[in-house]
Protein backbone atom coordinates (compact mmCIF):
# COMPACT_ATOMS: atom_id res chain seq x y z
CA UNK A 1 0.00 0.00 0.00
CA UNK A 2 1.35 3.49 -0.75
CA UNK A 3 1.21 6.09 2.32
CA UNK A 4 3.58 8.61 1.17
CA UNK A 5 6.44 6.93 2.84
CA UNK A 6 7.94 3.69 1.07
CA UNK A 7 9.87 2.92 4.34
CA UNK A 8 6.61 2.28 6.19
CA UNK A 9 5.53 -1.11 6.64
CA UNK A 10 1.62 -1.12 7.26
CA UNK A 11 -0.37 -4.27 8.60
CA UNK A 12 -4.30 -4.10 8.75
CA UNK A 13 -6.35 -6.52 10.76
CA UNK A 14 -9.29 -5.55 8.26
CA UNK A 15 -9.41 -5.37 4.57
CA UNK A 16 -7.16 -2.15 3.46
CA UNK A 17 -9.53 -0.86 1.45
CA UNK A 18 -12.46 -0.82 4.43
CA UNK A 19 -9.32 0.77 6.79
CA UNK A 20 -8.80 3.39 4.33
CA UNK A 21 -12.38 4.35 3.84
CA UNK A 22 -12.65 4.81 7.71
CA UNK A 23 -9.66 7.10 7.57
CA UNK A 24 -10.71 8.85 4.74
CA UNK A 25 -14.00 9.25 6.61
CA UNK A 26 -12.00 11.36 9.87
CA UNK A 27 -10.74 13.88 6.72
CA UNK A 28 -7.45 13.79 8.13
CA UNK A 29 -5.05 16.97 6.99
CA UNK A 30 -2.12 16.51 5.12
CA UNK A 31 0.79 16.11 8.17
CA UNK A 32 -0.95 13.40 10.76
CA UNK A 33 0.43 10.92 13.35
CA UNK A 34 0.32 7.27 12.13
CA UNK A 35 1.53 4.75 15.68
CA UNK A 36 0.52 1.20 16.03
CA UNK A 37 0.67 -0.99 19.21
CA UNK A 38 2.08 0.92 22.70
CA UNK A 39 2.63 4.30 20.78
CA UNK A 40 -1.48 4.48 19.81
CA UNK A 41 -2.13 5.49 23.89
CA UNK A 42 0.89 7.73 23.90
CA UNK A 43 -0.38 10.01 21.23
CA UNK A 44 -3.98 9.90 22.71
CA UNK A 45 -2.63 11.32 25.55
CA UNK A 46 -1.10 14.14 24.40
CA UNK A 47 -4.13 15.03 22.58
CA UNK A 48 -5.95 15.00 25.35
CA UNK A 49 -3.43 17.20 27.21
CA UNK A 50 -2.70 19.50 23.86
CA UNK A 51 -6.91 19.55 23.74
CA UNK A 52 -6.53 18.23 20.08
CA UNK A 53 -8.91 16.15 18.15
CA UNK A 54 -7.63 12.62 18.05
CA UNK A 55 -9.23 9.23 16.24
CA UNK A 56 -7.69 5.76 16.66
CA UNK A 57 -8.93 3.53 13.50
CA UNK A 58 -8.46 -0.46 14.07
CA UNK A 59 -9.09 -0.85 17.75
Amino acid sequence: MTIGNTQTPVKFRKDPDAYMDEWFAEAPPHHFAMSTGHNASLFEKIAVLLKIPSVTLDK
